[in-house]
């Protein structure tokens, strides 16, 4: 007679467990005695709760020598350190890494930073306690927003209205060709008529829909109904080849460090060059490029530098190209970006669409690294700025040799949506003349 041997039976999970545990090289024993991952100090935050600062989240300390993954949440309320990530806060997108850029869109929010800590026995979290409420640095001070009826803006000064010093742009009239053998004649007037003698385009005008526009246009004959639009002066080359806009804020209005932005739509049309610009208040009493040059923003429609922008510093002593950065986007030219300069007494920051690009030191633009023929350059980036705008044809930039467009060239258009200027901390000043 056989007596069956009597098992205790065994759950199937711990008997799966336990074969998996074995194939991984684990003994059962050794598994029990690791703990799940626990903070002996939770997770925290540092760093000012404002627009463009960087916060940095710390993991904390933790026993059970875990691996960490990390999650950023923009809070409805501040409170205390958890273990679990409270109602009212939602996460923020690709926010992965122990350092976060606050934007615009966690202004008047709670930042929390979630530490998930893992091991071989599972995962724990520690979520830091709610910074202060998220704020803005930025203070606008002045703005032009070009809103009005379509037609030449009541803001701009330009030859046909009587002088009023208290408007806080005036329209230039020249031909000289920016000292960059521009082609085109900037003008205050029409640069295209309609058939029946109304006005198509002026140069410098409104859009009625809250826009500015920069016209840029080859000159037209007279019409049966209509005069010609060409100059009635010669361009520096002779006869002008295209008419077009620029305004600026000369011994109108000034700016003193703080963040200037425009928001606009770039030309996608042959040799164009439009520029959102700065020159030293200084000028011409102290001539380029002792006076200082900011390049916010420039571009040119060519085969070379499609698709790109840059921001330059010119100084002296000059070599022509200055202290640059070259970027490219390939939505340049299908909407509205912004670009902006923050500006402080010891550094310069160049943006796109918010984000800084490009950003430079008093100490790093006056050393060796920028030097020009073994001399280092000047600084004059600390006083007062006035600002342009203005849409060249050809040249230097927008232009092949001697600054010639080519021949597919037949003008463009600038829209500038807004222009703002803002402190930042308190630092910052509108100087009006």
């Amino acid at each position: 007679m056989i007596i069956a041997k009597r098992f205790r039976a065994r759950p199937v999970a711990l008997l799966t467990s336990a074969l998996l545990m074995m194939c991984a090289g684990i003994s059962e024993s050794s598994a029990a005695s690791v703990a799940l991952p626990s903070a002996t100090k939770p997770a925290r935050l540092t760093g000012a709760a404002k627009i463009d600062s960087t916060v940095t989240g710390a993991t904390g300390t933790w026993k059970g020598s875990p691996a960490f993954t990390y999650k950023w949440y923009a809070c409805s309320t501040s409170g205390s350190a958890r273990t679990t990530v409270p109602a009212g806060c939602a996460a923020i997108k690709s926010a992965t890494k122990t350092s976060f850029l606050i934007t615009t869109s966690q202004l008047g929010k709670y930042l929390r930073f979630m530490v998930t800590a893992k091991n071989r026995r599972g995962s724990v979290i520690s979520v830091s306690a709610a910074t202060l409420k998220v704020t803005s640095p930025y203070q606008l001070l002045w703005s032009e927003e070009f809103n009005g009826p379509a037609g030449v803006p009541d803001s701009v000064q330009t030859s046909n209205k009587t002088a009023d010093p208290s408007l806080p742009w005036k329209a230039m009239v020249s031909g000289w060709g920016g000292g960059n053998r521009e082609r085109q004649y900037y003008t205050d007037g029409v640069v295209q008529y309609n058939e029946d003698g109304s006005v198509k385009q002026y140069a410098v005008e409104l859009d009625g829909n809250g826009n500015l526009l920069l016209n840029a246009a080859k000159p037209q004959a007279a019409g049966e109904n209509h005069p010609s639009t060409a100059p009635s002066e010669n361009c520096w080359y002779g006869t002008c080849e295209f008419v077009s806009g620029r305004i600026d804020t000369q011994d109108r209005v000034g700016f003193k460090n703080g963040l200037l932005e425009a928001r606009v739509k770039i030309p996608n049309s042959p040799s164009t060059w439009p520029a959102f610009w700065m020159l030293g208040a200084n000028y011409p009493e102290v001539p380029w490029p002792n006076c200082g040059e900011i390049d916010i923003m420039e571009t040119a429609s060519t085969r070379d530098r499609g698709y790109s922008y840059f921001g330059s510093l010119h100084s002296r002593p000059s070599n022509g190209i200055g202290i640059t950065k070259v970027m490219g986007s390939f939505d340049l030219y299908t909407g509205y970006h912004t670009f902006g300069l923050l500006r402080t007494p010891t550094k310069i920051e160049f943006r796109f669409d918010g984000k800084t690009y490009f950003s430079i030191t008093k100490a790093e633009a006056t050393s060796s690294v920028w030097a020009v023929n073994g001399q280092n350059r000047e600084w004059p980036f600390d006083q007062e700025y006035f600002m342009i705008l203005n849409l060249a044809m050809g040249g230097t930039l927008g232009g092949g040799p001697g600054g010639l467009t080519v021949p597919a060239a037949t003008g463009g258009t600038l829209a500038v949506d807004w222009v703002r200027f803002s402190s930042v901390n308190g630092v910052g000043e509108v100087i009006t003349h």
